[in-house]
């Protein structure tokens, strides 16, 4: 799949690369819920999500409505990302909030999500996941972690078995039967889709569907920036202490907002040092996409404000400067959603090739609120696959401030939903 998925991806992107991996592919045992949500109302569960550096956690029961409304406070930290071993790692948990909601709240289930990707298994206490190695993503690192099961070590930790459901918040994205992917695309970039478990080359006798964890910006298949690229690879290098050949190339550098916006203030320090443009600007480190969305905002309404502050500038940019930054929000956000676009077809074409209709389930602020974005990405779609395949993209119902908790709220839901039909 992962070979298929790199082939069809470097042609539609027609790219150079040829030895470029594909993403990493992650089963997760988990398929797609089947209840009805009127079954569910006011049932509950534990979430905790660990994105980057951040720890969210609290209790959530499902509505009338089919959403999960928090019971209380959801609470959010900045942790550390390093540990000396597992038993360190349930210590912070337990330190941070998760010993007294276990204590309040002893029957419910666990409903895990960790920033750090694994191999998922069904366990008789629930959906697992397994650390693959010790060089986890994104600094984490955590001692002796390498092939140990997350959810069977907590249980040895906390000396109790307890239900725990351990998924990936685009796994999580996959809300009901008609779901056939979801996207993240934020601060970082991901795919899950939903699979026929016989393309997976598993068993006859397990009929039906689950869902796959696809590590789709770890793949390397789109041709980089020329000179803007190398820049940004030793600016990622510099911040992981690694030396810059160490540094893997990956697409989601031209995709993911972490990355939209340090390379469209690279590019502006480039044309300032070359040519004497952008003289008056003060700060050219964006760390997520908003001023890529400011600058086409501005386009449409003629408002610079926002962008001026954005680049630290008092003075007006000049109508060369504006055309400039027009042109280079324009360039990363029709990059962006054509490497998307073109990892969907990849994905469909190698996992569901049979359907011409798909329903895709978002979150992040690059789809939703980029302008211009989605549009591009149908349009790559469409031009494509000729207009064969039909694409609806479907927001996540969490809007205004529980947009922050769309995570955590997405597995909670799953693991309430599981486990009522498993056990």
């Amino acid at each position: 799949m992962i070979d298929n998925f790199s082939t069809i991806a470097k042609r539609g992107l027609q790219s150079p690369i040829t030895e470029g991996p594909g993403p990493l592919l992650l089963r997760s045992y988990i398929s797609p819920p089947e209840t009805p949500f009127t079954e569910l109302v006011g049932k509950k569960a534990i979430g905790i999500d660990i994105g980057g550096t951040n720890l969210r956690m609290g209790v959530g029961k499902i509505d009338k409505n089919g959403l999960i409304k928090p019971v209380g406070k959801i609470k959010s930290k900045e942790i550390p990302i390093e540990y000396n071993s597992l038993d360190d790692f349930f210590e912070m948990l337990l330190k941070n909030g998760l010993e007294k909601l276990i204590k309040e709240n002893p029957n419910f289930p666990l409903a895990c999500i960790f920033s750090f990707p694994g191999i998922g298994q069904s366990t008789p206490d629930g959906i697992d996941i397994t650390i693959v190695n010790d060089d986890m993503p994104k600094g984490w690192h955590i001692g002796g972690s390498k092939g140990k099961n997350l959810g069977e070590e907590l249980n040895k930790f906390l000396k109790r078995e307890r239900k725990y459901f351990i998924a990936n918040d685009t796994v999580a994205l996959i809300q009901n039967q008609n779901d056939d992917f979801g996207v993240v695309c934020a601060s970082g970039y991901n795919w899950s889709m939903v699979i026929e478990k016989s393309k997976l080359g598993e068993s006859q006798q397990e009929p039906g569907i689950t869902i796959i964890n696809t590590e789709a910006g770890q793949a390397a298949v789109a041709p980089t920036i020329p000179i803007i690229t190398d820049k940004l690879l030793e600016i990622i290098a510099k911040e992981e202490e690694k030396p810059v050949d160490q540094v893997t190339l990956r697409d989601e550098y031209q995709v993911s907002g972490k990355y939209l916006g340090r390379t469209l203030g690279l590019v502006v320090d480039e044309l300032r040092d070359k040519y004497n443009l952008f003289t008056s600007v003060k700060n050219t480190v964006f760390p997520k996409s908003f001023v890529a969305s400011n600058i086409l905002s501005a386009e449409e309404t003629g408002d610079w404000r926002k962008v001026k502050k954005n680049f630290q500038t008092h003075p007006d940019f000049s109508d060369q400067e504006k055309s400039l930054l027009i042109q280079i929000a324009s360039a990363l956000r029709n990059r962006s959603a054509q490497i998307v676009a073109d990892h969907l077809i990849a994905l469909w074409q190698t996992g569901c090739p049979e359907k011409n209709h798909l329903q895709i389930s978002s979150d992040g602020p690059i789809i939703q609120n980029m302008p211009g974005w989605k549009e591009k990405f149908m349009q790559e779609i469409n031009f494509a696959t000729n207009n064969q395949l039909k694409i609806e993209i479907r927001e996540t119902s969490y809007q205004g401030k529980m947009r922050n908790f769309r995570g955590i709220f997405d597995v909670m839901s799953q693991a309430i939903e599981y486990f009522n039909r498993n056990h």
